[in-house]
């Protein structure tokens, strides 16, 4: 199945290979909400919180695989200050019929509108907000991390 997060960091890790966009996967059980990638570009550092998502048939809803917690998000604001090169994303893989049909990178304020989504919500609300990037490949998800 494609739609893990391991799937997800997997490929997001091989579109890095060769751009000057390091990133690490943080796996902790001692810290509550630490965000699962750090990343460092030429011009900006910061973390990213991965989720999946699979989307009904008429694409109007999706249902998040794992839940967006509290201390998830208060992880991403505390770390997000574009003012010190510092930005964090919820980015949210979503995932096609056998690959994955975008990528959608969300910065903190808007993620709120993400927590504790336990069921088919309305993809319009969240994907097509102001400030909500959509990314056809994990390349141009690269791409937007360095402020491209």
């Amino acid at each position: 199945m494609i739609g893990t997060e391991s799937k997800l960091w997997e490929n997001l890790k091989t579109a890095a290979e060769g751009t000057p966009c390091r990133m690490t996967r943080i796996e902790t059980s001692t810290c509550n909400g630490v965000s699962d990638v750090e990343y460092v570009t030429d011009n900006w550092h910061g973390w990213i919180e991965l989720k999946t998502c699979s989307v009904q048939r008429d694409t109007s809803l999706f249902t998040l695989h794992s839940p967006y917690t509290t201390a998830q998000a208060q992880w991403l604001f505390d770390h997000h200050d574009p003012d010190k090169n510092l930005r964090s994303w919820l980015i949210i893989g979503r995932i096609g019929s056998r690959t994955w049909k975008e990528f959608i990178l969300i910065p903190p304020r808007i993620s709120v509108i993400c927590l504790h989504i336990r069921k088919a919500s309305r993809a319009t609300v969240v994907f097509r907000r102001p400030g909500v990037i959509r990314c056809p490949t994990s390349q141009s998800v690269i791409q937007t991390l360095r402020g491209e």
